[in-house]
């Protein structure tokens, strides 16, 4: 059983280090008095006196773009052997042998010190691109933007994303003899912890669970055995969001969106509430959407279109973008068989100037994913992104337009911070006007924009806008 810990730290360092757990940055759900499910937050920066840019006119709108304030700026250092704390307090195991079944609780104390064979460089995540290492150099790094994250971070899931296989063999410890057929180390990360993980924010914590199987011999006994045990793991370099100082403000709608009218009417709520909630759903600067509607049904989809469209156009909206994963049916975003959420944020007058629809690249500059959804007839809308996540174990990646929206997400808090005088808006538009078109995808033609919306957001080009507005 012990095999496990021997083997942990070299598994983690061949996952790439990624995944989280608790973060520094990240500010889990905690309800505050009167029910709110966000938490509180500061004030905005303010535009420095030294500014090198002014108000830019182009031929149909003026744009402010006077810079905030800049945070320290940050260089991503590249020591070596970065270390991980493992923490395991007790173990559960069940005997079943010659006696029947038993149960029983075992410390096992773990809380050691094991060196990962990463450098802090390598162990920072896909979507720490250039463009965000030089945006962090110059100080821009989300610093007092507030991104909410809206998606399900129930608390019991294990994720698929790191699953260790410690090898298994026979050990003897106080005369009784171990034989593991399995022997598996998880580690628990919801699909908000990683969605949240790659819009902003510095993961250290990562928890977990390890499960292990065999057969056992004792010197009165012998048979079959299980055990279970909860993991710690601190790393001792952060694993960061592209966002790296923005405030996460994560809400679990998910889990208790089945006892509400929907999304919109949600919204609808928090816009008119005056307590906590309302209050500071309608001073968060930035929206992630990584959820929808899986339904390929035209009927139910019109059905909940026209009840959430009627919640949105009746709603108070805060100046925040919202960014929606465009989803992963292979659908266009705009017909009847595709999530129909889409078409509530693209058709609601109060929303729609400030929603940005994002479909999946297979990699950075590459084709669409087969299974992302299209633009069709909301390309003007519509940005395309990496789609990786977390590196698995295996070397490859979790795959979604879940994955790819959070990095647009960090980009717009970016964004905000160098411009804090633009509105949501004006926000949302720099990120579609000034997108990477790659010639591999052909000529930039309505048929191919219907694929491709705007192009792939990039985060260098909306940090320069000048030259690139369209």
């Amino acid at each position: 059983m012990l095999a496990l810990w021997a083997t942990l730290a070299a598994a983690l360092a061949a996952c790439g280090g990624g995944g989280e757990g608790g973060s520094t940055a990240t500010m889990p759900l905690l309800p505050e008095a009167g029910g709110s499910p966000f938490v509180a937050i500061t004030a905005p920066p303010q535009p420095t006196a030294a500014d090198p840019h002014a108000v830019v006119a182009t031929a149909t709108r003026t744009l402010d773009l006077r810079w905030g304030s800049r945070a320290s700026p940050y260089v991503l250092p590249t020591t070596d052997n970065v270390g991980a704390r493992i923490v395991a307090q007790s173990g559960t195991f069940v005997l079943d042998g010659l006696f029947g079944q038993q149960t029983f609780t075992a410390p096992i104390g773990l809380d050691t010190t094991a060196p990962l064979d990463k450098s802090t460089a390598l162990m920072q995540e896909v979507w720490i691109t250039p463009e965000v290492r030089q945006a962090w150099a110059e100080g821009w790094t989300g610093a007092g933007v507030k991104i909410g994250v809206i998606d399900d971070f129930t608390p019991d899931r294990i994720s698929e994303f790191l699953v260790v296989p410690v090898p298994v063999g026979c050990s003897t410890t106080q005369g009784a003899t171990t034989c593991p057929s399995q022997s598996t180390a998880l580690f628990r990360m919801t699909h908000g912890d990683q969605v949240a993980a790659i819009a902003g924010g510095a993961v250290t914590r990562l928890t977990g669970a390890w499960v292990e199987s065999g057969a056992y011999s004792a010197p009165l006994d012998f048979g079959l055995y299980s055990g279970v045990a909860d993991l710690n793991i601190h790393l001792g370099a952060p694993v960061f969001g592209v966002a790296r100082d923005a405030q996460i403000h994560r809400n679990d709608f998910l889990t208790y969106q089945r006892s509400t009218q929907g999304l919109f009417a949600e919204f609808k709520r928090w816009g008119d509430a005056s307590d906590a909630t309302g209050r500071l759903y309608r001073q968060i600067q930035v929206f992630n959407l990584s959820l929808g509607s899986q339904s390929r049904n035209p009927t139910q989809n019109q059905a909940l279109y026209r009840a959430q469209l009627a919640y949105a156009n009746a709603s108070q909206v805060p100046d925040a973008v919202f960014v929606k994963a465009a989803g992963n049916l292979g659908c266009v975003v705009s017909s009847t068989d595709c999530d129909p959420l889409n078409a509530v944020l693209y058709n609601a007058a109060a929303f729609r100037d400030k929603a940005v629809l994002v479909g999946a690249l297979e990699q950075p500059g590459g084709r669409i994913a087969s299974w992302s959804n299209r633009a069709g007839n909301y390309a003007d809308r519509f940005l395309v992104a990496d789609g990786r996540g977390i590196q698995q174990t295996d070397g490859s990646h979790a795959m979604g337009t879940s994955f790819a929206a959070p990095r647009v997400a960090g980009y717009a808090a970016i964004v905000r911070q160098k411009f804090p005088n633009l509105s949501a808006a004006q926000t949302a538009s720099l990120l579609l006007e000034t997108a990477q078109w790659h010639s591999a995808w052909g000529e930039r033609t309505p048929a191919v924009q219907a694929v491709y919306g705007q192009g792939e957001a990039s985060l260098g080009r909306a940090l320069a806008p000048v030259g690139l507005l369209r």
